[in-house]
């Protein structure tokens, strides 16, 4: 009886169907997960300060967001450069020397920068990417400060309540400038959700969040992306067609909606599904029951 008790325990453990991966990628035109091919990855800020939190502590802010990203057991990792001003959020440019990847606190003109279904965003991130082969060109994180207002929320002042967890919006959209697309774990720090300092919004990063960084950036497949080929005669410091191959076109960077987090109304997140029940063990549960109720009948 003890055995048959045991047996149908353990039974009722292994089937229970384990949580499924909620993380998503964006993806391009091939459904290939949008990416980075360098193992460093440059931001600048803008210099434009936030009026409710002191310049030192804005900066740091966003670095410690940066860092949690970076903390992670992979080589990739976000680099701070330097102040930008006027920092420009800019599509990818193939003729322009260099594109930088920068963080804009937009003030003024907000909705002749996004798309008409953001225009009430609290952020939004835009990627430029190769359409061919997903490998992202440019990122530029934008921050809504026309129509919301940024807090340092682990000071707890009560006149901030109501302001935008500046810490947690970094790092939610820090991840959508990894490529990451929204998960659907709604404990994942890449889940849609409300991000006002009296929210008390998440500081850390979920295993979602962490599994999801790492099904690319901890891979061999990333360090050969990322690794430089080595010099000889089909490689000499040039890529041959470049404005013919690498066709590219903005992301479709997905963002937090403008009531508190809501999502918004092009979101559409996916959520993984849990693996099917095999007819054997059920089978095989059935049995046991079975023959535990005929023996209690005994």
């Amino acid at each position: 009886m003890r055995f048959l008790a045991g047996a149908l325990a353990v039974l009722c453990c292994a089937l229970v169907p384990t949580s499924a991966q909620a993380y998503k990628w964006f993806l391009n035109d091939d459904n290939k997960a949008v990416h980075w091919h360098e193992f460093e990855v440059p931001y600048f800020i803008d210099a434009g300060d936030l009026i409710s939190i002191e310049p030192p502590r804005e900066d740091e802010i966003i670095k410690e967001a940066f860092a949690l990203w970076n903390a992670l057991d992979a080589p990739f990792e976000f680099v701070f450069v330097d102040h930008v001003s006027p920092a420009k959020a800019a599509p990818y440019d193939a003729a322009a020397e260099a594109n930088q990847n920068h963080i804009v606190f937009v003030s003024h003109g907000w909705s002749s920068l996004v798309p008409f279904q953001h225009e009430n965003a609290i952020a939004l991130t835009r990627l430029s990417f190769n359409l061919v082969d997903g490998e992202i060109m440019d990122a530029d994180l934008m921050l809504n400060n026309q129509l919301y207002h940024f807090a340092d929320c682990s000071d707890g002042a009560d006149d901030t309540k109501d302001y935008q967890d500046l810490f947690y919006v970094i790092l939610h959209e820090a991840g959508h400038m990894a490529g990451l697309d929204h998960s659907g774990d709604d404990l994942s720090v890449m889940f849609v959700q409300h991000s006002t300092c009296a929210d008390e919004a998440i500081h850390h990063l979920t295993p979602d969040d962490t599994e999801g960084f790492l099904s690319f950036y901890g891979t061999e497949e990333f360090i050969k992306l990322a690794s430089p080929p080595e010099p000889g005669p089909e490689f000499d410091g040039a890529i041959e067609g470049f404005e013919e191959v690498f066709e590219v076109s903005d992301g479709v960077g997905q963002a937090d909606g403008g009531d508190g987090g809501a999502r918004s109304p092009d979101c559409g997140c996916r959520v993984g599904v849990s693996p099917a029940l095999s007819w054997g063990p059920v089978l095989l549960l059935l049995m046991l029951l079975f023959m535990l109720v005929r023996r209690r009948a005994h």
